[in-house]
């Protein structure tokens, strides 16, 4: 019986992974539970975006600014549509784990980011500089799941 070359290296991988990794639910380590997803567009991926079912503080933010979204379309994939239909996809998603609301930040230049979550209802509930060295004004959205 023929075997592939990589046989060996996949048992060897198998067998490591049994004994070394070990797949914890990041809730029960302090972390916040997060799934990220690729955002694929005729098999290229074109961004990455975030649900994370608690928010989550940045420390270049100050309080109240925690969020459980994280969207990105990459440069040359944006106006395309990708960011609404992906902000369609969380806000079912945030809905289905029985998520009440969602918040985002968006730098106040931001301005195509900016019509998307208003395209969804979202408010600005709070605005602030960065505390980073080259701080950058940020607007906290929220949206309301029904």
């Amino acid at each position: 019986m023929d075997t592939a070359p990589n046989d060996d290296v996949f048992r060897s991988l198998d067998s490591y992974a049994r004994v070394n990794i070990k797949l914890q639910p990041t809730d029960e380590v302090g972390l916040t539970p997060t799934t990220t997803y690729n955002i694929i567009a005729d098999d290229v991926v074109v961004g990455v975006c975030e649900l994370r079912q608690h928010a989550r503080k940045s420390a270049a933010l100050p309080p109240g600014f925690e969020s459980n979204l994280y969207l990105e379309v990459y440069p040359e994939f944006q106006r395309k549509g990708y960011g609404t239909a992906t902000l369609r996809h969380l806000l079912h998603e945030a809905h289905a784990v029985g998520m009440k609301k969602v918040s985002l930040n968006i730098s106040d230049d931001d301005i195509a980011s900016q019509k998307i979550m208003e395209t969804y209802g979202a408010v600005i509930v709070e605005e602030a500089n960065t505390t980073e060295a080259r701080p950058i004004f940020i607007q906290h959205y929220e949206i309301s799941i029904i």
